[in-house]
């Protein structure tokens, strides 16, 4: 049968979301069990208290990590959607098509073909309902119907987000210089994404530095990251992609902005040394903030408590996480970050440097929580880079 294809992965999307909601419900259960353990536990004594801190600690990073998970099944869904809903618009055309056909030589083939075509409708039809799309074709999408009229964009709203054009470019790259080693469909979307954002002083910094970067490896089998003296190494194939916790393309940013950093620094972290360590003391200053009264463990359910009130996805708090890390030493305190060991003798200023400026040009979500709780180190960050905080 024609579409099997598209049908056998409605139907993949059906059992993990069939699946998933099932889990979220025994979730939910134990989370609850757990809160009313918990309101026993003010009483006890502080090792105790502390235990269940814990306790709550991994509630809240399991709930954000199926919320995360929840999110994809609903980008799945679009994505089905959207797909249903092109076809959808295909077969309306070849049946218009056919209704326009006359005259007694064509009479049989023809009425074959349109009987097989409403049968495709009508099993798109229930796809896009099952899928949870309101999509009525009244008498099976023929010329005088109404909505045979609208576009595959009125039948779901959602295809015209997904299938917008990225602007094309009509000039070279910043990183055209890299094309051989990261290939040009990668350096071209590369671009795409930096003239989208709204930093000018990051996109101009990514511009002037962008040819003097060092590609280490381009199709590295591992985490990406930077070494000094030797360059940058990452996967350009999984970056393109994205991944749980950040936008396509915005961990080939992150790598160029520590090689950034290294430049502008003639060998050094300008990062660190920039005024005399002024981006070290704006981040305690705005940890202190953040922290108040607070010890480092009810700091963090505090944060997880409000990444949970406003949705934040760990695409959003991969860099704030981060962060919160390096100055508690608690490991991942939002769903994600480099574990604890890794800030042992090292200042977090290289990374913050390098997370401000991925957010900027390819996560704007990411950037405006950094913004928001750590506000004077990324105004440093503008400055250093020549620009202001926008």
């Amino acid at each position: 049968m024609a579409y099997d294809a598209l049908f056998g992965k409605a139907d993949r999307y059906i059992e993990q979301k069939t699946a998933l909601d099932s889990e979220f419900e025994l979730f939910e259960e134990e989370e609850k069990k757990a809160a009313d353990a918990g309101d026993f536990m003010e009483s006890s004594d502080s090792e105790l208290r502390e235990a269940f801190l814990n306790i709550e600690h991994e509630f809240d990073y399991e709930r954000r990590n199926l919320e995360e998970q929840k999110g994809q099944t609903e980008q799945t869904r679009e994505g089905l959607s959207a797909e249903a809903g092109r076809e959808l618009q295909k077969l309306k055309e070849v049946q218009r098509k056919l209704d326009h056909l006359s005259g007694k030589k064509y009479a049989e083939s023809t009425e074959r073909a349109s009987e097989k075509c409403r049968e495709y409708m009508d099993q798109m039809e229930e796809m896009l309902r099952t899928l949870g799309e309101d999509v009525s074709l009244g008498n099976g999408g023929r010329a005088d119907d109404k909505r045979a009229e609208e576009t595959d964009t009125d039948l779901c709203p959602h295809i015209k987000d997904q299938e917008e054009a990225l602007p094309s470019l009509d000039r070279a790259s910043a990183f055209s210089a890299h094309e051989q080693k990261l290939g040009a469909k990668f350096v071209r979307s590369m671009q795409e994404v930096l003239d989208q954002s709204r930093h000018e002083d990051v996109r101009n910094i990514y511009e002037i530095y962008g040819s003097r970067l060092t590609i280490a490896k381009a199709h590295h089998l591992g985490g990406a990251y930077y070494q000094h003296g030797k360059g940058v190494c990452i996967n350009t194939a999984a970056i393109a992609l994205g991944g749980l916790a950040q936008k396509p393309y915005q961990a080939a940013f992150h790598e160029f902005g520590h090689n950034i950093d290294y430049l502008m620094g003639d060998g050094e972290p300008i990062s660190e040394k920039w005024g005399n360590g002024a981006l070290y003391e704006a981040l305690q200053q705005d940890f202190a903030d953040l922290k108040g009264e607070l010890t480092d463990w009810k700091l963090v359910l505090k944060m997880n408590a409000e990444a949970v009130k406003n949705r934040w996805s760990l695409k959003e708090t991969l860099a704030l996480s981060d962060m919160i890390e390096s100055f508690t030493g608690i490991s991942n305190p939002l769903g994600s970050g480099h574990g604890k060991n890794y800030w042992k003798n090292r200042l977090p200023c290289r990374e913050f440097f390098a997370e401000v400026l991925d957010g900027a040009a390819a996560n704007e979500g990411s950037y405006a929580l950094l913004k928001q709780m750590f506000p004077r180190g990324v105004e440093v960050v503008h400055r250093i880079i020549g620009g202001e905080a926008g």
